[in-house]
């Protein structure tokens, strides 16, 4: 498979490119392989030309920049304003901010060509390498770890967000370098609100308790979403639970090269419409998992390419009974030539807590 500085320059031929810059962290982070760098501000540039790779940044990021591109191809430049040879094409992202382009626009004048691309870099770090597939099996087995924790810990008395505290310990003592997001931890009625922030609730018997968290392993992502009964569960609790597990297990054995994202959205909606729950499950089935947390290619009704082998997809069917409870079940896996391969290997059982 081409490195990711060899896939960019061989696109940026096919586009007549002289150079293509870019100004996201995890763009820059997939093509330059750099560790320990980026943090959460956007201060870098990276410049790519058909003879050289160049990261413009300042004095707080040098010294660890230079430690990195040592005997590599990349070289580090003092200063963000980049110059270009008159005539040139040069690509940009199309989601840099409008101020950014405007400045530009006025810097460079009609010297140099700005062209626009949609999804450029995004398409290119769809198919994961070896490499990055390792890193967020570990990312994951992490997750996993973190689950069966808290499958131990939780308790009726504990409120949610004292949960979410307990859950980020753990992940982040396991090994995680942060949460890959702001962890969910939702009891009861609050569960029908997907992204529902934790607060001080109180877990009680009787609840289903959502946790949707992951982990993060040198800069790559990890999402899982689970759902333990506090006590046994009912009979409507269960109900709901086993359709949304088998919404989700349809979909992972359906999953496949070729496979669109439409079609398996498609495929886990129709499974709980068909119980009269359709008009419950309002997100999209999934997304691409990687430097970020949520990138393509992505389950909804909106994609209609082609899964290939090497994409990295969530698949989190649920339904959200407002006033009632919310069930989501959310593994994350790779498209292999032969299917779809989970990542995880917590159970789909629905758990329930001895209280």
């Amino acid at each position: 498979m081409p490195v990711p500085l060899e896939s960019l320059r061989a696109k940026m031929a096919e586009l007549g490119l002289d150079a293509m810059m870019l100004r996201h962290n995890a763009s820059i982070r997939w093509l330059t392989g750099f560790t320990g760098v980026f943090d959460s501000e956007e201060a870098h540039t990276a410049i790519v030309t058909r003879d050289e790779a160049l990261i413009h940044t300042d004095s707080r990021y040098a010294t660890a920049f230079e430690a990195c591109a040592q005997g590599g191809p990349w070289s580090i430049v003092m200063g963000d304003e980049p110059c270009f040879d008159a005539g040139w094409r040069v690509g940009i992202e199309d989601d840099i901010s409008l101020r950014e382009y405007r400045h530009l626009c006025e810097r460079l004048g009609d010297a140099v060509e700005l062209v626009e691309t949609r999804d450029l870099i995004l398409g290119l770090r769809e198919v994961k390498t070896q490499c990055e597939l390792e890193l967020i099996r570990a990312a994951c087995r992490i997750t996993d770890a973190t689950f069966e924790h808290m499958c131990a810990w939780l308790r009726p008395g504990v409120t949610e967000r004292q949960a979410a505290l307990e859950l980020e310990r753990f992940m982040n003592e396991a090994g995680s370098q942060m949460p890959s997001f702001a962890t969910i931890v939702c009891a009861g009625a609050n569960a029908a609100s997907p992204h529902h922030i934790p607060n001080d609730t109180v877990i009680e018997k009787g609840d289903l308790v959502l946790m949707d968290f992951g982990a993060v392993v040198d800069d790559y992502h990890a999402d899982m979403t689970r759902v333990v009964a506090m006590g046994q569960p009912s009979e409507h609790q269960q109900h709901i639970y086993d359709i949304v597990r088998q919404a989700n297990e349809v979909v992972q054995a359906y999953l496949a090269p070729g496979v669109t994202g439409i079609e398996a959205h498609q495929l886990a909606a129709s499974i709980i419409a068909t119980e009269g729950y359709g008009e419950y499950f309002g997100h999209g089935l999934g997304h691409g998992v990687g430097l970020q947390i949520h990138e393509s290619p992505n389950l909804n009704t909106r994609n209609g390419r082609e899964l290939v082998p090497g994409n990295v997809v969530t698949v989190e069917p649920g339904i959200y009974l407002p006033g009632d409870l919310g069930v989501r079940l959310e593994d994350m896996g790779v498209i292999t030539a032969g299917g779809f391969e989970s990542f995880y290997t917590s159970t789909h059982e629905l758990v329930v807590i001895d209280c």
